[in-house]
């Protein structure tokens, strides 16, 4: 059985302070003078009879504590008691504006509805549309999920004159210059709060991971007094590559891989930079207007992304 440990002052918040006088006053003969240790002893027992903590030391200068006659007369004690509160006070201010930045970047967080991704897709839209910009939504909210933890989203440069222009001027059209004026453009406007991670998926395909605030135009009636913040994830994609980039991202992965072993079986490329087809030996991309052209290249009926974990299931791809 453990020994009972009882505290060594009255107010348990002096306990430690009480135990470091004392400590001073047994082993700090190399350090401190005969007279300054019995006034480490008189210090530590006259605090630890004190009913309040000792931290109204900090509001007044060190020196000036006390009369001559009262244990804080020596300067050596009480200037280790002054040092140990405030380095107690700056850990405590610290741990405490730790919690509230950890509370402001996770605790505000909550999840993203399906009625939430919509009203960001079109706040998106709203934002970037009239710049030549095209989003879209994928993920697992796109095939219907009620909730998830982020809302992706796709993200393109789809104005034909501005891109017919720019080519006019320079032969390389650099897509990471758009995708860095449409982040920049939706801090700006105030829509995104924090600029958390941009990380690249492949060398082709970079990604930023947001934060936004919350719409509260959906119906949930909770009310709460802080902001609340909701995770966008916002890949980038060449024009070209858009609709093949919405395929693949929008999953799941078996109806995927079940597609590219269709096209593969029909003489077709399928991946995520496009759709292509061998002529001669050498591959041909093949343009397309939508995500439907890539069933239609395949002969495959069109399904709909809330219905394709259904077809995995009765086509048994899991």
């Amino acid at each position: 059985m453990a020994p009972v440990v009882w505290p060594c002052a009255l107010n348990p918040s002096n306990h430690i302070l009480v135990q470091e006088l004392l400590l001073h006053a047994s082993l700090g003969r190399h350090r401190h003078s005969l007279r300054d240790r019995k006034d480490f002893f008189h210090l530590a027992r006259h605090i630890s009879c004190l009913k309040e903590p000792c931290k109204y030391l900090v509001s007044a200068p060190p020196t000036s504590r006390g009369p001559l006659w009262a244990p804080w007369r020596s300067t050596v004690p009480r200037q280790i008691v002054f040092n140990r509160i405030l380095r107690q006070c700056t850990d405590t201010y610290t741990q405490s504006s730790h919690k509230e930045d950890k509370e402001d970047e996770e605790g505000r967080r909550v999840p993203v509805f399906y009625d939430d991704a919509i009203a960001h897709l079109n706040r998106i839209a709203e934002e970037l549309g009239p710049h030549g910009y095209k989003v879209t939504l994928v993920g697992a909210l796109r095939r219907g999920c009620p909730v998830a933890s982020r809302a992706e989203f796709l993200l393109t440069y789809d104005d034909d004159d501005r891109i017919r222009k720019h080519r006019d001027n320079d032969t390389t059209v650099s897509h990471s210059v758009h995708f860095e004026r449409a982040i920049q453009g939706l801090r700006a406007s105030g829509y995104i709060k924090h600029h958390r991670t941009k990380r690249k998926i492949d060398i082709h395909t970079k990604q930023y991971i947001t934060l936004a605030s919350r719409s509260h135009s959906h119906p949930e009636t909770l009310s709460t007094s802080r902001e609340e913040r909701q995770v966008l994830s916002i890949t980038w994609s060449k024009p070209q590559q858009f609709h093949t980039r919405q395929l693949f991202l929008t999953g799941p992965n078996p109806f995927v891989v079940h597609l590219v072993l269709l096209a593969h079986a029909k003489g077709l490329g399928l991946d995520p930079c496009g759709l292509y087809k061998s002529q001669l030996g050498f591959r041909e991309s093949v343009a397309l207007e939508c995500e439907r052209d890539i069933f239609a290249a395949l002969q495959l009926p069109y399904v709909e992304p809330i219905h394709r974990h259904a077809y995995c299931r009765v086509h048994n791809l899991f």
